[in-house]
């Protein structure tokens, strides 16, 4: 038998309004109830267990019972077949896991799969050369995507068994950001812009295959049975690892093969956190992206703008986390940085991101400060205008009390002396009109 164990990294997204009230709530609601460090898939539990900076990694808990024979009896339908032969036969339900991953850092929920099959190699071998023609999608690697994720690609939706456990999932993290909040829940969901869900597409697979890359048979077939399944066609990145192994970087799908079980939960620690680096990321780069927008938009409001520069001052700490926590795993991955975490790296331009993203948030709040100092000014000059105005309108109105004034003491007045009084102070207010001019001129 071919031991083949099979990780999918599923991040959940938060829509952005939800997200950003996140960043800035100030609640006492405790989390520390909802969440254990109860792992049940290993190199998860490795991880946390040993290595006390990752604590803030916690698992949630909602997933009591993953009802693995459903998945067995389901995969063994014609629905999951490969030209009438089915792989559920093989799978090992008592090692096939579901955890959730929470990390209040960045208030993220990510959902890892472990999925293990003991299957004869020459099935194995058999089941990875079927439907591998680059347009069908229907090959081995695709048939296990289609269990837990949606695509374009998945006609028939992803499977009862994933379905349900991604709907139970996103039910109790929306229960736990509307209580975080504050929020009702009837108006949570009727809330256009408040959403938590698991985007099409999303799910990033790794095969782990324990056997040795000399069995040259059965490692083509892998690697021509990942090519088959990308949605892209490119040459993999085949990273060094020495001895008998074999590590295929692809896209969507990555192919390890390793005599050593124990080497899965190095690696498996690799690809989840770049993986989840990538999505935290995307994140950041979408919210920075409107955030921007809002801005520029914004009416002279101080309370709006301090919460926008709230948020901002959010998201600087939130990318300082993200280094802190990139750092914090290579040096705990130290024996593999060199050989797999800086060629995954450079592929997907993890660390130029965090060091692109630092300096725009940074700039942009510069930029943000600058934005709203030059609409205050320009509030500034609007009110001098209309001060200008009501001084104008106010001298005017003093002259006809004068006027009034002269006509009512004309008779106990000299004609000299009335006619000074009348033609002085006229002349004078004139005087402060053409000053009040000038001024305003010279000030534009």
């Amino acid at each position: 038998m071919t031991k083949v164990k099979i990780n999918c990294v599923q991040p959940i997204k938060i829509s952005e309004n939800l997200y950003n009230k996140l960043l800035l709530r100030k609640s006492d609601f405790v989390l520390s109830a909802l969440f254990n460090d109860d792992f049940s898939i290993s190199w998860i539990r490795k991880f946390v267990g040993e290595y006390y900076k990752f604590k803030s990694f916690r698992c949630l808990n909602c997933i009591d019972n993953i009802h693995s024979a459903q998945l067995s009896k389901e995969i063994l339908s014609n629905r999951y077949s490969l030209e009438e032969k089915s792989f559920g036969q093989y799978l090992v339900e008592d090692e096939t896991l579901v955890d959730v991953v929470f990390d209040e850092r960045f208030w993220s929920f990510v959902i890892v799969y472990e999925f293990s099959f003991d299957i004869p190699e020459m099935e194995l071998r058999h089941f990875l050369q079927l439907n591998t023609e680059v347009t069908s999608f229907d090959d081995f690697y695709n048939q296990i995507r289609n269990l837990v994720v949606n695509s374009e690609d998945n006609n028939d939706g992803v499977s009862l068994w994933g379905n349900t456990i991604r709907n139970k999932v996103v039910t109790n993290i929306e229960n736990i950001i509307c209580d975080s909040l504050s929020i009702d829940k009837e108006a949570y969901k009727n809330a256009s812009e408040f959403s938590v869900e698991i985007r099409r597409n999303t799910g990033n697979f790794t095969f782990y295959v324990i056997d040795s890359a000399q069995n040259e048979n059965l490692k083509r077939a892998l690697i021509r049975c990942n090519k088959g399944a990308e949605k892209t066609i490119k040459s993999p990145v085949d990273i060094n690892i020495g001895g008998q192994s074999y590590y295929g970087f692809y896209g969507r799908f990555h192919t390890v093969m390793t005599e050593s079980s124990t080497n899965i939960d190095r690696y498996a620690l690799i690809q989840y956190h770049m993986q989840y680096m990538w999505f935290q990321l995307g994140i950041i780069s979408e919210a920075l992206t409107n955030l921007n927008s809002v801005i520029r938009d914004l009416t002279i409001d101080t309370k709006h703008h301090d919460e926008q520069e709230a948020l901002i001052d959010e998201y600087i700490n939130l990318i300082s986390h993200l280094i802190i926590h990139n750092e914090n795993i290579k040096l705990t991955i130290e024996s593999d940085k060199a050989a797999i975490y800086s060629v995954i790296e450079k592929v997907w331009n993890i660390e130029s991101s965090i060091e692109n993203s630092k300096m725009y948030v940074e700039f942009f709040k510069e930029y943000c400060h600058r934005i709203f100092t030059r609409k205050l000014a320009k509030s500034a000059k609007r009110q001098n205008k209309i001060l200008f105005g009501i001084s104008i309108l106010q001298i005017v109105a003093l002259l006809s009390v004068w006027n009034d004034y002269l006509d009512f003491s004309s008779k106990n007045l000299t004609d000299s002396y009335l006619i000074f009084s009348q033609a002085a102070l006229p002349i004078l207010l004139l005087l402060i009109v053409i000053v009040l001019f000038i001024s305003a001129w010279k000030g534009k």
